[in-house]
């Protein structure tokens, strides 16, 4: 109770100073106050990263894996920000494999697991950050996470993809009905001693 009688009137003479100001100069504390609020208050952003959130993909097969966003804020490139990581499903580590350079542009970082199969299939003008993925195998299984940062936005985009991948069957058969069988058996001749 005393904590609180003392935070009023600790704010009471500042509350009482700004009600006894002029209506333009109390507009203006307002309109100040206003704009701090909204610019400290989380989720002000207009960030938004658009992924499918699952791909089933043929073994040994090509495949684009796509992430756009979308800001309010014209992309710059002197503060752009972007990164694609791979994480295995039953590891929370990433790896890095595609990140965007200022001078070089998307720029694929070697990496064991994928070495040449990772292309930037995306556009940047269009605010598209998609790749390609050759040669698919059961390894690349997993998680992908395409991270996006366009200052002035102050959170960074995340979208996930699950990758699947599936193979396809060594034999096809079509639907499997044995051909009608019949037959008729006497029963033994008897036996006589």
């Amino acid at each position: 109770m005393m904590t609180w009688l003392a935070s009023v009137w600790t704010v009471r003479p500042w509350l009482t100073a700004v009600l006894r100001l002029t209506p333009a100069l109390r507009l203006t504390a307002e309109l100040r106050l206003t704009v701090a609020l909204l610019f400290f208050l989380p989720g002000c952003s207009c960030m938004d990263v658009l992924v499918t959130n699952n791909i089933n993909a043929l073994n040994g097969s090509t495949i684009k894996i796509s992430c756009t966003f979308t800001s309010c804020y014209k992309m710059d490139a002197a503060q752009f920000s972007m990164n694609w990581t791979y994480q295995e499903s039953s590891n929370h580590t990433e790896e890095r494999f595609m990140t965007y350079h200022v001078k070089k542009k998307m720029v694929p970082v070697r990496s064991d697991r994928f070495g040449d199969r990772v292309m930037f299939a995306g556009n940047l003008d269009k605010n598209d950050l998609s790749i390609t993925l050759s040669d698919v195998q059961l390894e690349d299984v997993g998680i992908y996470n395409c991270y996006v940062k366009n200052p002035p936005d102050r959170i960074q985009g995340h979208g996930i993809i699950q990758l699947n991948v599936v193979t396809e069957p060594l034999c096809k058969t079509t639907a499997f009905q044995p051909p009608p069988h019949c037959s008729l058996t006497r029963p033994p001749p008897p036996c006589i001693t």
